[in-house]
């Protein structure tokens, strides 16, 4: 940190960074985190689709810079494959004082690596710093039943989330994560690792991918994501070591959709063995989100490319709800994390606002009925053979953008096109028929989740720090 810290200072300069996407904000994080009063600006060549702001920091045309150009260090926060092309651009109109992102992570981990990897750790991401949950989570629960000697490390996003006494928190994305990650044996993430995130020999990477089933297309299967994203997904499978596997789907997507072409291990998802055993308090929970003696319906819709969601009814879905099942319901929203038109709406004692709840699996345990759209939680939340109703009145756009690997009709999921249809498939449902239908789709894509995922996973674990003392 020293080095890097002193790099930057006795530039004496202010800092640009060229660059508006992933690589800027992660950049960002790690100046600040190093140099928390360091002055930052932004700049790109074309102001038009990029952001108005980063973390608060405006984003400005790199002209505005040109006549003063002598005044800043340049930081091009890029991937490597633009990054030569933008350094001559810029060369070529007067700034002088340029470095790529990519030597900045170089002086970094020039630093890190003096230190010896630590045989007994092991650091834990979820959703790019998101709290404690999803399959992580259940890891280190088995782990920390077999053994008190290993050191859990969790990278968050908001170092004051709560965590049991047993895991370390870290700050994702600082210099203190990577330094962290530097250094331990084990990583564990379920998703892709940024660009700043280097691996060294010796070390060992198990992904635990977020998604399941043979639901919307991803990575390379789809079409429209960005090549930067892909060169992110090639950076994480040539530095991954183990894939889990919930399902042969998954196992067949590893190779084809990730290009991933090491181990993977069929044991199930850890976060799914919840679903599995009557250990969890469901009746806490419960009380905890005050809902007693009533049914629960969980919506948690999808992430968009920048559309909006078109929302269900929530009371027409209650209505419907009871006149099927002459119970009493309640809906828990639980929103993608990047939606951010919670604010449109209207929350009471029947409709809660469960988004910012860290772990949705536990929800998915409490929960009688789930309505999504495009979301793969449809096969976790259907293990429990329980009825899982697709609203998406906008299928035909979302299947141009995105795509799913199979028709809906080839699903056993309920479809429903509108707010009516939707009624009227709630109050003519069939659970035989729908049982069946389960039965046969699982018995096709082979799900290996029997509840003992996270115990299995744990057991490598121990072994293989054993193996390395």
């Amino acid at each position: 940190m020293n080095y890097l810290s002193e790099f930057v200072i006795n530039k004496r300069k202010d800092v640009l960074i060229y660059g508006a996407g992933g690589v800027a904000k992660d950049l960002i994080i790690l100046l600040k985190s190093i140099l928390p009063d360091l002055y930052i600006q932004i700049a790109v060549s074309n102001l038009e689709g990029n952001p108005e702001n980063i973390n608060g920091i405006s984003v400005n045309s790199i002209d505005y810079y040109i006549n003063d150009s002598h005044e800043y260090q340049v930081i091009i926060a890029t991937m490597p494959e633009t990054a030569s092309i933008i350094f001559s651009d810029l060369e070529k109109t007067g700034f002088e004082d340029i470095i790529t992102v990519d030597e900045i992570i170089n002086i970094m981990y020039q630093e890190i690596w003096k230190e010896p990897v630590s045989k007994n750790k092991l650091v834990l991401a979820h959703g790019g710093g998101a709290g404690y949950g999803d399959n992580g989570k259940y890891i280190c629960e088995a782990i920390s039943e077999c053994s008190k000697a290993i050191d859990l490390v969790w990278g968050v996003s908001d170092i004051n989330k709560e965590f049991p006494k047993y895991i370390r928190k870290v700050q994702y994305g600082t210099y203190d994560y990577y330094k962290e990650l530097g250094t331990s044996l084990i990583w564990i993430d379920d998703q892709h690792k940024n660009f700043f995130s280097r691996k060294r020999s010796g070390q060992f990477y198990i992904q635990t991918w977020h998604g399941i089933g043979p639901i919307k297309r991803i990575e390379y299967d789809a079409d429209s994501l960005p090549s930067s994203y892909l060169r992110t997904c090639d950076l994480n499978s040539e530095m991954e070591d183990l894939f889990i596997s919930a399902s042969s789907f998954n196992s067949e997507q590893c190779r084809r959709a990730f290009h991933y072409y090491g181990d993977i291990l069929e044991c199930g998802y850890p976060r799914n063995d919840i679903l599995f055993n009557n250990s969890f308090d469901v009746d806490k929970l419960k009380s905890k989100l005050g809902i007693n003696n009533k049914r629960i319906v969980l919506y948690a819709p999808t992430f968009r490319e920048g559309n909006k969601p078109i929302r269900p009814d929530f009371n027409n879905l209650i209505s419907a709800l009871e006149y099927r099942f002459k119970e009493d319901f309640v809906v828990l929203i639980r929103l993608h994390p990047v939606d951010k038109s919670k604010d449109q709406i209207v929350f009471d004692d029947r409709i809660i606002n469960v988004t910012n709840y860290d772990d949705v699996q536990e929800l998915l345990r409490i929960s009688d009925i789930l309505v999504t759209d495009y979301s793969s939680i449809m096969w976790d939340f259907s293990l429990q053979k329980k009825p899982v109703f697709l609203f998406h009145p906008d299928d035909k756009k979302y299947q141009e953008e995105r795509g799913n690997y199979l028709k809906f009709s080839d699903m056993p999921y309920i479809e429903a096109e509108s707010n009516e249809d939707l009624r009227e498939k709630i109050k003519n449902y069939d659970e035989g028929q729908y049982i069946k239908a389960l039965s046969d789709f699982f018995a096709k894509y082979k799900s290996f989740d029997m509840g003992d995922a996270s115990k299995k996973i744990a057991d490598f674990i121990i072994s293989k720090i054993v193996t390395e003392d």
